[in-house]
């Protein structure tokens, strides 16, 4: 167990922003969801950004604490399929973002 959370954590440090990696999210004590996500670097509190495509979650924040005690698997394996439309994806969000700015009342 201690091996595998060291891994995680390893390859999140090794991973660039915009590269792929998959993780594998607990969602009870038998089930996991396996997320092909987009890695966003770190925030100024040092937390993991990811980006999932607007699945579940879109845009997702993960501790190194909340990946340590839950166990959760990150790998930087890559679904070629998946990650073409998790990259299409992420271009829309961005896109709407800036939309979303320049919207905005600048007084």
């Amino acid at each position: 167990m201690e091996e595998q959370e060291k891994s995680s954590i390893e390859v999140l440090e090794e991973l660039g922003t915009g590269m792929f990696c998959n993780i594998e999210l607990p969602l009870t004590n038998s089930m996991t969801s396996n997320v092909t996500a987009i890695y966003l670097g770190k925030d100024k509190d040092g937390r993991y950004n990811f980006f999932d495509g607007g699945g579940a979650c879109g845009t997702f924040k993960m501790t190194k604490n909340f990946i340590i005690q839950r166990d959760i698997k990150i790998t930087n394996k890559l679904d070629e399929n998946k990650s073409y439309d998790l990259y299409v994806e992420l271009k829309k969000y961005q896109n709407k973002m800036k939309d979303k700015h320049k919207d905005r009342d600048s007084r």
